[in-house]
């Protein structure tokens, strides 16, 4: 399979299956009354109502990891299609650059209607800046765009530091950001997942712990092409496996050990205390598990596409999904979101009206994702190719 003419089914149905999952831990995010979160944030350690209740929540850890790395990964293979159609490299940074852009505006938008409908129409502005996982692809996407430049060695190195020597310094930006509102500021956007009632930002995905997720999506990339541009679907089904399984076995050493790498360290060996994780700022130990998590989903979805079972109805709308992520993102915080907080009707219900109104909406989206993958296809040149 040529990845220059043939579009990669495998990536529409890991994407999709991402999609899905997080759609149900937004609804959850709006709709349950018995949902805990905020792993990390501000040392907080969440205490789950029940055993359901955790497993709809740490299910969907893996999906903003899956969601950068694979960002990262899709600029690789876009990159190599459009060198291989002589585009300059300058010509497709600035491509990247323009949709980086793009994403924060509509992160800034669309996102934040979807999210806080209520301060937005106020303007409350303690609180409507507010910047999620869009934030993070579209910075991560500009600062891609031009550092690819630099060579797949330096990437490797910038890689390496944010995983594992960033966290060391971690308490010390900390430290120096809350010197005044301004550093407060940058720091947030940057590193320090915090809301502070001296900055009128609030920001869950800062840009560097979250960078070298995409650095490692776009080093993966390689992985799909070689000099003619061929892909061996089987040889890269076992590398997913073996990165899989090597991340989750890392995982499990670090965590067990309760030591670097922990940022909400256990005290009981319960199920519970070694699966509560911080998220917010990412924690090495949270990298490790939904990074080998996601590999496993990119595995299935090498298998689903070499199976021949992408033609069956319940995948057609996972890859419907997965071919308009950005789309996706967008009109299901609309759907899920905002009509229950201009309602004033958020978390006022269980799981089983969670998982009632997740799944009606996947039956809502999916027309509107194949009409919109329909459009832009036919509009190729349009401003659409961008989102």
């Amino acid at each position: 399979m040529d990845i220059k003419n043939k579009r990669l089914i495998s990536v529409d149905i890991a994407r999709g299956i991402v999609m899905i999952i997080m759609a149900c831990d937004h609804v959850s995010f709006f709709w349950n009354s018995g949902r805990v979160a905020e792993e990390g944030l501000r040392g907080h350690i969440p205490h789950y109502l029940n055993i359901f209740q955790m497993l709809t929540r740490i299910i969907s850890h893996f999906t903003p990891t899956s969601f950068i790395w694979l960002a990262g990964f899709m600029v690789a293979l876009s990159a190599f299609r459009k060198s291989r159609d002589n585009l300059s490299e300058t010509s497709i940074s600035k491509y990247l650059t323009l949709r980086g852009l793009l994403i924060i505006f509509l992160q800034i938008s669309v996102v934040n209607f979807g999210f806080m409908a209520i301060s937005f129409l106020s303007l409350n502005l303690r609180s409507i800046f507010f910047m999620d996982v869009l934030w993070t692809i579209g910075m991560g996407l500009i600062i891609l765009a031009w550092l690819r430049l630099l060579g797949k060695k330096i990437l490797l190195v910038i890689l390496f530091l944010n995983f594992m020597v960033f966290p060391l310094f971690y308490e010390e930006l900390l430290l120096f950001s809350s010197k005044n509102d301004f550093l407060l500021s940058l720091g947030i956007i940057s590193f320090a997942p915090i809301a502070s009632g001296k900055a009128h930002i609030n920001c869950l995905y800062p840009i560097i712990p979250w960078l070298g997720v995409m650095l490692f999506g776009y080093l993966s990339g390689s992985w799909f092409k070689d000099i003619t541009g061929a892909i061996d679907g089987e040889k890269i089904f076992k590398k997913c496996i073996n990165w899989g399984l090597g991340l989750l076995s890392v995982f499990f050493f670090l965590r067990f050990f309760n030591g670097y790498g922990n940022w909400i360290k256990w005290d009981k060996l319960t199920f519970q205390d070694f699966f509560t994780i911080s998220k917010y700022p990412p924690s090495l130990v949270y990298l490790l598990f939904t990074l080998g998590l996601m590999f496993l989903v990119f595995a299935i979805a090498l298998k689903i596409e070499k199976s021949g079972y992408s033609g069956r109805q319940p995948v057609k709308m996972i890859i419907a999904f997965g071919r308009v992520p950005l789309f996706f993102y967008c009109v299901h915080l609309l759907l899920y979101g905002a009509i229950p907080v201009l309602l004033g009707i958020c978390q006022k219900g269980g799981l089983i009206k969670v998982y009632l109104i997740w799944f009606v909406g996947l039956l809502i989206l999916y027309k509107p994702c194949i009409w919109y993958y329909n459009y832009k296809k036919s509009h190729r040149d349009s401003f659409f190719r961008y989102i």
